[in-house]
């Protein structure tokens, strides 16, 4: 039996519009990053790790301490659509929180579109659990205004 190799097939995807504006990420971490001690890989294993559109946007490998304040300036490629489908913008995180602790750990994630906030969360871990989950950003495009066409014929009464 043999295999034919038909060349990479690539997909038609939609266009996506960026938005306009200038968008700034702030990760603020309540509690320091850190990885856990008898985790295996330790060397190469991201304490702070935030992806949008499967690109990693922040990734630290040392500890991060309490407080501080990552961010991501300018944010690029962020889409405006119709639609909440075709105007979302999915962030992923995860925060590693060191030894298994018996608390809860939070960070706020806010995204700034021309210095408003337009998305401020504050995000909890269960207890022992690194702080992971996803922000979305859907971005709306403006209305378009309907063009009535004038009325270009002649009275002659």
């Amino acid at each position: 039996m043999s295999a034919r190799n038909y060349g990479t097939v690539q997909v038609d995807a939609l266009p996506e519009l960026v938005a306009p504006g200038v968008f700034r990420l702030e990760l603020m971490l309540a509690f320091p990053a850190e990885r856990d001690p008898f985790a295996f890989d330790l060397e190469n294993e991201p304490t702070v790790l935030v992806t949008f559109r499967r690109k990693n946007i922040i990734r630290a490998t040392d500890p991060v301490q309490a407080g501080t304040t990552l961010q991501v300036h300018p944010l690029e490629h962020v889409v405006e659509g119709n639609d909440e489908l075709s105007g979302r913008n999915e962030f992923y995180f995860e925060i590693l929180t060191g030894e298994d602790s018996k608390i809860a750990r939070g960070l706020r994630f806010r995204i700034f579109r021309d210095e408003q906030v337009v998305v401020d969360q504050t995000v909890w871990s269960d207890p022992g659990e690194p702080v992971r989950g996803t922000v979305n950003l859907v971005i709306l495009a403006a209305p378009e205004t309907e063009h009535t066409q004038a009325d270009l014929s002649i009275d002659r009464n």
